[in-house]
């Protein structure tokens, strides 16, 4: 039997094992030629479906289309992430999501009003009118899943946050005969059941009453490279929205 504060701490161990033997760095892939019979008839079938799921009101991107048909072929997508948002340590991942759910998160919006807008100060997005939803949390098959649980329970100093500590607490009595793995395994499950993880971006615009859906992002590729990199382009694509 361990005390909880021991099982506590090899709970995070595992977890951050975990994210770090999950993470895929581009010197980890082989590169191969991309088939472009397929990857043409993938962004066909991701255009036809796009046609049902925006019921003819939405708009999407050629870049979100690419990026669906991209995770669609299983190819996995490269971003450059900042391993820490103070300094510029840079680091190339490749993340592999599953389209279809991204698509019918795309559907979901058609028929909502709800808008998540980014409103932090001193950001490229501030006063634009843009906004983000998060689709990362059930649809990576790559390190995110994890890192998003990892924070559902954690502080970045390590410490439970405030409000998990009931939650740890009931767990921790209830798994207190069995093993570390039956406490991380029953926190992995409570996390997912909870429906508050955050996960990775779609970030779109409402203008006129109408969706527009730029691109995929994930939250540490830094506002100023998504924006310079990504949503200029969308801009570019859709110059009403300027």
């Amino acid at each position: 039997m361990i005390d909880k504060q021991t099982a506590m701490n090899l709970v995070l161990n595992d977890f951050n094992e975990l994210i770090s033997s999950r993470i895929v760095h581009l010197s980890d892939c082989n590169i191969t030629p991309l088939d472009n019979e397929k990857f043409e008839s993938s962004i066909l079938d991701v255009r036809n479906r796009l046609s049902v799921k925006l019921n003819n009101n939405g708009k999407c991107s050629a870049l979100l289309v690419n990026q669906l048909a991209t995770h669609q072929c299983g190819l996995g997508e490269l971003f450059i992430i900042k391993e820490n948002k103070d300094d510029n340590n840079e680091i190339s991942v490749i993340e592999f999501y599953q389209s279809s759910e991204i698509l019918n998160l795309i559907e979901n919006l058609e028929t909502s009003l709800e808008e998540n807008l980014f409103t932090s100060r001193n950001s490229p997005f501030e006063g634009k009118g843009i906004s983000k939803t998060h689709h990362g949390a059930y649809n990576t098959l790559g390190a995110s899943l994890v890192i998003n649980v990892k924070n559902y329970w954690f502080k970045k100093n390590g410490q439970l946050h405030n409000d998990k500590e009931d939650e740890f607490d009931e767990i921790y009595k209830k798994y207190i005969s069995g093993t570390v793995n039956s406490i991380q395994h029953a926190m992995h499950q409570k996390a997912i059941h909870s429906k508050k993880l955050t996960g990775e971006w779609l970030i779109y615009k409402r203008h006129n009453n109408i969706n527009y859906y730029f691109c995929l992002a994930k939250h540490n590729e830094g506002d100023q490279e998504i924006y310079d990199n990504k949503i200029l382009k969308c801009f570019q694509e859709f110059p009403e929205l300027l």
